[in-house]
């Protein structure tokens, strides 16, 4: 019997999809893989097609949201779990999540992880703790990884699933709703391995990223304002700092200065300040 289903989409992930496959482990019958090609055109599909245990889904190019809710929705298994098509699974994490899998502690689970940048190799781990108040604590900042993701297939379906109408943050959104509806609860060990590229969600990408948690902000506000009335105006000024700090990393100095003096404005004025005189220089 299904137990497990892991959703991987991919998009033009031919380079990374099958270690991010091969991560998960060998077949299992309690376990199974779910690829979405989101309309690739570089054969990621073939590349992972004989993979033992793995089905291939594919559809027009729509998204992540929308390649996600393509895997729930022909999930098997009562638990899912996400892997991100470019990163992989730690070892031993299929069979811990197998051992529990008759009881999952939430509806939402997350783990720690690894951040390894692809160009240098150098890796650092975040810890991410949600506390006694796991909506108020994502509402702040999401610290958590998709790839460490497991939730009830259910609660998932009961949330509307994934917002395919948002290209970034789609993510965040959804484990916002589950916090709210349910418990959250954090699995022990690291979980994952997650690749990034030097300078990667910088530049052009800045204002797209920050223009989408806005937009999750917003939501989460509207659904729930006694929850985060309190905490509304510190979470933005900390994403328009936050904002600042990629841009500045790009050296875009004048879109930096812009988030930081939102950030400033917001109250968050250390380190935002500083950043903005920085960025003068």
């Amino acid at each position: 019997m299904i137990e497990l289903t892991v959703v991987i989409p991919a998009y033009n992930a031919g380079a990374t999809l099958g270690e991010a496959v091969r991560s998960v482990g060998g077949p299992d019958p309690a376990c199974e893989i779910l690829v979405i090609d989101d309309g690739s055109t570089d054969g990621s599909a073939a590349s992972v097609g004989d993979e033992p245990g793995v089905q291939v889904l594919t559809q027009p190019n729509r998204g992540p949201g929308a390649a996600r809710n393509r895997g729930v929705a022909s999930a098997r298994g009562a638990l899912v779990a996400f892997l991100d098509a470019d990163d992989r699974w730690l070892p031993g994490r299929t069979a811990g999540l197998l051992a529990n899998a008759q009881q999952p502690a939430a509806d939402l689970l997350y783990s720690d992880y690894r951040i390894r940048t692809i160009e240098t190799g150098a890796t650092r781990e975040v810890c991410p703790d949600l506390g006694p108040s796991p909506a108020l604590a994502l509402f702040r900042h999401n610290l958590l990884a998709t790839s460490t993701i497991v939730a009830r297939r259910s609660a998932v379906l009961q949330a509307g699933g994934f917002r395919e109408d948002l290209r970034f943050g789609e993510d965040w959104d959804l484990w916002l709703r589950l916090a709210e509806n349910g418990a959250a609860a954090k699995l022990p060990g690291f979980a994952a391995e997650y690749r990034e590229r030097a300078g990667s969600l910088a530049g052009a990408d800045v204002d797209q990223l920050h223009r989408a948690s806005e937009q999750v902000l917003s939501a989460a506000l509207a659904r729930h304002p006694e929850l985060y009335r309190a905490v509304a105006g510190r979470a933005r000024a900390d994403l328009a700092l936050r904002s600042g700090l990629r841009a500045y990393k790009a050296r875009d100095f004048r879109r930096a200065r812009n988030y930081f003096w939102r950030a400033v404005m917001g109250g968050r004025l250390t380190p935002s300040a500083r950043y903005f005189l920085q960025s003068l220089r």
